[in-house]
């Protein structure tokens, strides 16, 4: 149930401006809803579309993720028919023999630069010889560059896909470098070089034209981001990108997708402004008919942030009860006063916009849980008070504080923060505590002074 505001507005409007006429806030209420409304509407189209082009987008990555697993995998079987060569043969390898199986791996293998095999750290075999005559001979622990990933593919025992990284014999590749173990010990490790546009060309052959956009880089394992190796970087960083993160050999790749074609932002418009006219028709609607109404309504009686009651206004409709209830047998009237806990440091801390929101929730939470015949009041800052008549009903008081703190007690969302709201509350009783406003006030004050005191100290 909604607790009595003014006459002549609707129950729980606030006022945000100072001083504006009630035709004119009524218009720009109904029409800020109605807006509202709209731009739901909007934006819940919007989203769907956009959601079906983040779909098409993720299927599309899908598909390129798919053909460069496809692509790597035809390579990487190159290591491990090497690795079972050289668990058979590895006590007497013959330099022509190796030479001539490098050679037979290199031929079956697309886009491969070189194929090489280090005993220990060093590089013993590399096949082709001509334009990676740098290679042989090569200690991994003296390239800096590449030593880390030499020593992973060990520490791991597993094969590491790395780069595109800048090569020794020139120019720029992938390596995939796969340790090879004998007898559960390190013996060496076999380098498959691939030659990268050709890869890339290769794997996304065929994906032209798709409607898309695509990057790729290197993600690290601590999250760390590398250079991206093909595409345009900057679609990283444009909005509307889709990222997606696929597992290469020990390692993961990001990749952006973005859409050439946006969403249909045309309809989205049409709709928009559909309903812009039909929110300020409604409006100027509204304003025409609470205009006369309007000039009635005396701002002075209401608090202009929450609508509700002020201490004028609250002051008389709790003299008037009292007046009519002295005329009448068995009636009470329960005056209780309330203010919110750490609302100081609301405000201090999130800022007084932030506070505002807490009391205007506040009044709306306590009021739709009163009667129509309670009223409800703000006497400034976090200060509130209730008035509630009622027959001889031991039980109403307990029953209204309950409702109060339910009111108060709401969860307030403010921007992206969520306030959970308490508060003390004091009560008297109309005849037993006072008969004058005054006192009933004053009484109520104090007995909020003592609740805080003893919550404060656990009771």
């Amino acid at each position: 149930m909604m607790a009595s505001m003014l006459p002549t507005l609707p129950d729980h409007i606030l006022t945000p401006l100072p001083k504006l006429r009630t035709a004119w806030f009524a218009a720009v209420v109904v029409f800020v809803i109605s807006l509202l409304v709209v731009e739901t509407l909007v934006e819940g189209e919007f989203e769907k579309i956009q959601t079906r082009s983040n779909l098409d987008a993720v299927a599309y990555g899908s598909t390129l993720r798919t053909r460069v697993d496809r692509e790597l995998n035809k390579l990487l079987y190159i290591s491990v028919g090497l690795e079972s060569y050289l668990h058979v043969y590895h006590m007497q390898l013959e330099r022509d023999k190796v030479t001539q199986l490098l050679s037979d791996l290199y031929k079956r293998g697309r886009h491969l630069r070189n194929v090489a095999i280090a005993i220990g750290y060093t590089v013993t075999y590399v096949f082709p010889l001509q334009g990676n005559e740098k290679v042989m001979g090569l200690n991994y622990p003296d390239l800096p560059a590449q030593w880390p990933q030499v020593k992973q593919a060990v520490d791991t025992a597993k094969g590491v896909l790395v780069g595109p990284l800048d090569l020794v014999q020139g120019g720029s590749g992938l390596i995939y470098r796969y340790p090879v173990f004998i007898d559960n010990a390190y013996w060496g490790m076999i380098s498959v070089v691939i030659d990268t546009p050709s890869f890339m060309e290769a794997a996304f052959q065929g994906t032209e034209g798709k409607g898309y956009q695509f990057a790729v880089r290197n993600r690290g394992a601590d999250g760390s981001l590398g250079t991206p190796f093909y595409g345009d970087p900057a679609l990283f960083e444009r909005p509307g990108t889709v990222l997606m993160n696929s597992e290469v050999p020990d390692g993961t790749w990001q990749w952006a997708i973005k859409s050439h074609s946006p969403p249909a932002f045309n309809l989205v418009w049409i709709i928009r402004l559909m309903g812009w006219l039909l929110s300020l028709a409604f409006a100027l609607a509204v304003y025409a008919f609470f205009r006369e109404r309007s000039q009635l309504a005396n701002l002075a009686l209401f608090d202009e942030l929450t609508g509700l009651a002020n201490r004028r206004l609250l002051t008389d409709r709790l003299e008037q009860t009292i007046r009519r209830l002295g005329r009448e047998q068995d009636q009470h009237c329960a005056v209780f006063f309330f203010d919110l806990d750490h609302f100081k440091e609301i405000n201090d801390k999130h800022g007084h916009a932030a506070g505002d929101q807490v009391l205007m929730s506040v009044a709306q939470g306590v009021s739709e849980e009163l009667r129509l015949s309670d009223t409800v009041g703000r006497l400034g800052g976090d200060e509130f008070v209730v008035i509630s008549a009622y027959t001889r009903n031991p039980q109403h008081i307990t029953q209204i504080e309950k409702r109060l703190r339910k009111g108060i007690g709401k969860t307030i969302h403010y921007e992206q923060q969520e306030f959970k709201i308490g508060a003390s509350i004091g009560v008297a009783v109309y005849p037993e505590d006072g008969t004058t406003a005054e006192q009933l006030l004053a009484i109520a004050d104090q007995r909020m002074y003592e609740n805080k005191k003893a919550r404060k100290a656990g009771r």
